[in-house]
Parts: structure tokens; C-alpha cells; sequence
């Protein structure tokens, strides 16, 4: 997965979703939260070190994606280390970024739509920086 890096110094990755079996909820935010069927999705990013990614549980429209569902992209927010080193500030940024290209993640995404099914999958990927 390519690294973006954010406006504000932050980093994350664009990953997409497609699925079939499940209620997709309206169409749209305004309706789906009115009638509250709207699937909750979230997504993790780890390696052996731990959780990389940030809270992104959320509630989104999908739309249809052939004979299934899904959605287009969606950005993953994630951190340099699980837990910050003492020394983070004196390890070179590059270095630490060419360590994590080097590392198997786990990337799990998670649905549970409105009608309560849930469905979680995940696949190693590698990440590479810009």
C-alpha cells in the first residue's frame, strides 16, 4: 500500500472495501442516520509490534460494486510505533520508514450492518513510503 502523508504531518494509507451477503443500508448519510441502518466499518493496521492505526470506526453508506457492495477509498490513519519509543525523537524518520517497509502488517476490516451481521476479513500487505 503507498503511504500518503497527510497536510498536518500525519500519515496514511487509501484502502477500499468490496462484499456481498449483507444489508447495505441507505443510500445516504442524512437518510441512513434518520433510519439508522447505516453499517458500522472499521479497519486495523498491525505489525508484530502491535496497532499502528488510529480509531476509524465509523458509520458509511455503501454502494453497489457489481454483484456485491462496497466503497471506493477510504483513508487509514496510522502511527510510526504502536507504543512511542523514549528515544523517538533522535531515530531519524527515514530510517524508521525503511525499517517498516521491511515488515508484514495485518490490514482487518470489520462490518456489522444494520440487521447485526458482521463480517471481518485480512490480508498482509507491505507499505512502502513516497
Amino acid at each position: 500500500l503507498g503511504v500518503e502523508r497527510g497536510s498536518q504531518g500525519g500519515q496514511h494509507v487509501w484502502v477500499s472495501l468490496q462484499g456481498d451477503g449483507m444489508h447495505p443500508g441507505s443510500r445516504d448519510v442524512s437518510e441512513g442516520l434518520r433510519n439508522d441502518d447505516l453499517p458500522w466499518i472499521s479497519f486495523e493496521l498491525e505489525s508484530i509490534e502491535g496497532l499502528h492505526s488510529q480509531e476509524n470506526l465509523l458509520r458509511q453508506p455503501l454502494q453497489e460494486v457489481g454483484d456485491g457492495w462496497g466503497f471506493l477509498e477510504r483513508r487509514v490513519p496510522f502511527r510510526h510505533w504502536p507504543v512511542l519509543p523514549d528515544d523517538w525523537a533522535d531515530i531519524p524518520r527515514e530510517e524508521r520508514e525503511e525499517e517498516m517497509e521491511g515488515m508484514d502488517f495485518t490490514l482487518r476490516a470489520r462490518v456489522e450492518d444494520a440487521c447485526g451481521d458482521v463480517l471481518e476479513d485480512e490480508r498482509i500487505v507491505r507499505i512502502q513510503f513516497p
